[in-house]
């Protein structure tokens, strides 16, 4: 591996590891929020919330509904995205293709 591939590597590495402490600690406040006030107060408060943000009610009301849904497939141990990651995986190494991908989010 070259140094720039090395670098290039390693800003991913940071990117993800960010990524993924950002989900963590949405997830947990989720979960302790369900628990204290249950999932409809909790589903009428992120409507408002997103709301505040600028959606109109139909479309804050649908992401937050749809939020918590993923949370709670999450939560639950459910999984979609590695396995198809691993499907990619498997296609790709059939096919002698290269992962080209850079992570460049600007995650905040």
């Amino acid at each position: 591996m070259n140094l720039y591939n090395a670098a290039q590597f390693l800003s991913n590495s940071v990117v993800a590891r960010r990524t993924a402490h950002n989900a963590h600690n949405e997830l947990y406040h989720f979960l302790m929020a369900v628990e204290k006030y249950g999932l409809e107060t909790v589903v009428e408060e992120s409507r408002k919330l997103l709301q505040e943000r600028g959606f109109d009610y139909l479309k804050a009301s649908r992401m937050a509904i749809e939020r918590a849904e993923h949370l709670i497939e999450i939560a639950s141990g459910k999984k979609t995205y590695q396995p198809a990651r691993e499907r990619l995986d498997e296609r790709s190494k059939s096919k002698g293709t290269s992962h080209t991908a850079k992570l460049d989010w600007d995650l905040k």
